[in-house]
This record gives structure tokens, C-alpha cells and sequence, in this order.
């Protein structure tokens, strides 16, 4: 089911950008074209307002009207946009081939993440080709203090920058295994700092376990995981660990 996610207090411009996304989201999930009323209910606004947004996508060639009785549905315009954006990325131009050799030798799912605030947020995946693996999507986003992406982007932060950003946040439980204290967190930190690595297992989701380095590129903060099944990890953390510095060395690891 679509989910409508527009906050109340959000500005103006910043709520049509997120309704346009949310289309998207729409057309994404539901993969059928969808009517006018449809498309209103689902982001909530009167049909007069969601009428002038898709006759504006229509007027700029990202959707068409199949047939009046049928509705809208977006063009190519999208992908070839997309494609064009993505060819160019200069971040995966330059980390794709390391995350691959990285897939390569450990056979799971490799990530690039960036911090969001709170959120580690996936920017970059090859994701493995195993019948049971961690599946992650481009985009996907989740709590620094759960995520051993998190744990490695938090400790590329300024001490007091890192206690600020965690006295606001909620530290929530994800599993029984996740560190909602920040002194155990920071002392988790500390331990991931001397050895060079940060890890979870079953932090984030009870049978997931997760390997990361710390990455700075062009003086921006980056992280890089690899995770999989914890049955399949936990007895290879160190070696996964190791040739994830290794292959990460060249492009900047801390």
C-alpha cells in the first residue's frame, strides 16, 4: 500500500518537491497507471491541487494520460534522465569498481553510505547474488547508532558534533541487541577506532550482521559496509574486515 509521508509543518516549496517524489513513489509501487482521484487520495490534497501538479509533470513530458477513463502514467523522460544523472555519478565512478572487487571476494551485499542527519542513508549498492542475502536499495536510509555504517560515520564526527547530534536523537531499539546508550555506543566507537572497523550483528535486524570502514573523498565523510546473513558472517568478520580495508585503502579509508 502507498504510505502518504508529507509533514504539516514542511515549507511550501519543499511539500511539492516531496509530492512529486511521491507520485513516483505511486507509480513505483503500484506500476499501473492511476486517475486523478486515486493520485489525490493517496497524497492527500484536493483534486484541484493534484490536478495542476500532474497537468504541470503532463505539460513538462514526465507523465501522459493513457485514456481520461484510465489516467496517468510517467514517460521515459524519467529513466532517461535517471540514466544520465547516474552515468555521471562521480562517487560511484570512482567506488563501483572497489565495492565490486570487495562483492567479489566476500560474496555478500557491499553499500556506500552518507550521513542524513540522523539517518546512514545508502547511496551506492552491489548487492549479492546469493539465494539469502541482505537485499538494500539506493536510497534506502537507517539509524546511525543501529548500523555499523552509522557506527562508521559517526566516528568520523567531531567529538562534541557526535554527543550534540546523539542527545537529539532517538536511540531506538531496532532488536534486543541495539545500543541505545550513548556512553556504550561511544565505547563501541572507541573499539571500531582501534581496530580500524565498525560492526553489527543483529544490531539493526536480528539475523544481519555488518562489516564498515570510514571513507573520506574530497574532505566528505562516506562509509562503506558489507553485509549479509549473520550465520554466514560472524565467523568471517575479521577476514571480510580485512579485505574491505584493503580494497578501500586506494580511495581513502580512514
Amino acid at each position: 500500500m502507498y504510505m502518504n509521508t508529507s509533514g504539516a509543518g514542511t515549507a511550501p516549496p519543499v511539500r511539492s518537491v516531496r509530492r512529486v517524489l511521491q507520485i513516483l513513489d505511486l507509480f513505483a509501487a503500484t506500476q499501473r497507471p492511476a486517475r486523478l482521484t486515486e493520485i489525490a487520495l493517496a497524497l492527500r490534497l484536493p483534486k484541484s491541487s493534484c490536478h495542476a501538479l500532474l497537468s504541470t509533470l503532463k505539460a513538462s513530458g514526465y507523465l501522459y494520460e493513457v485514456a481520461s477513463a484510465v489516467g496517468y502514467y510517467p514517460t521515459r523522460r524519467w529513466l532517461d534522465r535517471a540514466s544520465a544523472i547516474s552515468a555521471a555519478d562521480p562517487i560511484a565512478r570512482r567506488l563501483r569498481p572497489m565495492m565490486e572487487s570487495v562483492h567479489a571476494d566476500t560474496g555478500e551485499t557491499v553499500v556506500v553510505a552518507q550521513r542524513a542527519d540522523t539517518s546512514s542513508c545508502y547511496i551506492e549498492v552491489v548487492e549479492s547474488s546469493q539465494n539469502i542475502r541482505y537485499s538494500a536499495q539506493v536510497g534506502e536510509c537507517k539509524p546511525l547508532h543501529a548500523t555499523a555504517s552509522g557506527k562508521a560515520l559517526l566516528a568520523t564526527m567531531p567529538a562534541a558534533e557526535r554527543r550534540s547530534l546523539l542527545t537529539r536523537a532517538t536511540l531506538r531499539s531496532l532488536t534486543p541487541l541495539t545500543i541505545v546508550e550513548p556512553d556504550v555506543l561511544e565505547a563501541d566507537l572507541d573499539r571500531g577506532r582501534a581496530r580500524g572497523w565498525y560492526v553489527t550483528e543483529g544490531e539493526t535486524e536480528s539475523d544481519v550482521a555488518g562489516v564498515a570502514v570510514a571513507l573520506r573523498i574530497d574532505d566528505e565523510p562516506y562509509a562503506v559496509v558489507v553485509a549479509g546473513p549473520l550465520y554466514r558472517m560472524s565467523t568471517r568478520l575479521e577476514t571480510i574486515a580485512a579485505t574491505l580495508r584493503s580494497a578501500a585503502h586506494d580511495v581513502g579509508a580512514l
